[in-house]
């Protein structure tokens, strides 16, 4: 989980934030950036009274209120937020972005973008065809046909301690072993990782996937890992271009990865402080999405923002489009919580 600051209206100035003159603007472009962060951070130091959350709770943290109260609702069974946890129904297992979602050429020879996400879905691009021919001197002829989809009996077979798996059913925490889940989480998406998907296979990939849905969970994650000397691969978006997703061919050991897809909420929203506690699984758009709802923003814009998580943002120090006036991730998040065992 993490808390981060979040700027009102949805402006780059945040609260209280103002610029002197034209002179002022040119010698630097945030003047009052120190002072803007000095009052957040006092306001930090003084405590977060409870009187001063917001009570325009996000529809999210009612929704798991409800599901609290409720007698069958058992951590296995919920799943809500943007990504899944059958990503490859949504979303390619050998690239980037929706199922729904990709450039063809159109009855008229045009490209075009389908799908219905997108301002761009549905219409034609008439010269964009001639400027990847003539700008990047691309043939639009030449065709390389990937595998349409993936066989199970290529994927390295799933190796899991067995007491381990004993362990893990007790504790209600949703888990796969199936060869799609697995491979999905098995990579980033580096140029050769795309590669591999599309004409190979990795050498290893996770041996089970689990699903946390809170930070108790995760505790519990780590703990019978260390029990069992497991290896964690934690993943969010699984936007990586680091490689850092992908294991080691090497490695004996049980992998896990801790997929945190279904840690999507906005616990709270403090409008004295302009803060936000939230979990690590929420991707960009998501949490843009919510914050909107009361007039907010993060004001982080990563490219892969439709994407990615906010633990990602953090584990990777992100930076965004908008860096010069919000700041880059450790400038908005002022606490993390984490586990070592």
């Amino acid at each position: 989980m993490a808390e981060a600051a979040a700027a009102a209206g949805g402006t780059g100035l945040g609260a209280g934030a103002s610029y002197g003159s034209a002179a002022d603007r040119d010698r630097d472009p945030d003047p009052d950036r120190a002072g803007r962060r000095l009052r957040v951070l006092s306001g930090h130091l003084l405590g977060r009274p409870r009187e001063a959350l917001s009570t325009n709770e996000c529809k999210a943290r009612r929704a798991a209120s409800a599901a609290t109260a409720a007698p069958t609702a058992t951590p296995a069974a919920q799943e809500s937020g943007t990504i899944p946890k059958k990503r490859q129904e949504v979303m390619k297992w050998n690239g980037w972005g929706y199922n729904d979602s990709k450039f063809i050429f159109n009855k008229k020879g045009q490209i075009e973008l389908t799908g219905k996400r997108y301002p761009l879905s549905g219409m034609g691009l008439p010269t964009f065809k001639e400027w990847i021919q003539n700008t990047l001197g691309v043939n639009v002829e030449h065709k390389t046909t990937s595998k349409a989809s993936l066989n199970p009996s290529d994927t390295p077979p799933s190796v899991v301690n067995e007491d381990f798996l004993h362990d893990l059913k007790e504790t209600n925490i949703s888990y796969s072993q199936e060869a799609d889940d697995r491979v999905f989480r098995a990579h980033g998406h580096c140029l050769h990782e795309i590669f591999l998907l599309r004409e190979g296979m990795f050498e290893r990939i996770p041996d089970i996937v689990l699903w946390p849905t809170c930070h108790d969970d995760v505790v519990k994650i780590v703990n019978l890992a260390c029990k069992y000397n497991l290896c964690i691969i934690p993943i969010g978006g699984g936007t990586s271009v680091s490689y850092g997703l992908m294991c080691p061919a090497d490695e004996t050991r049980t992998i896990i990865s801790l997929d945190t897809s279904q840690m999507n909420r906005i616990l709270w929203v403090d409008e004295n402080n302009l803060t936000a506690h939230v979990e690590a699984g929420i991707t960009g758009q998501e949490l843009e999405r919510q914050l909107k709802e009361s007039g907010y923003c993060t004001g982080h814009e990563p490219d892969s923002l439709e994407f990615s998580t906010v633990g990602g943002w953090v584990s990777t120090r992100a930076s965004g489009m908008k860096k010069n006036i919000y700041g880059n991730i450790e400038d908005l998040c002022y606490r993390a919580e984490a586990h070592r065992y």
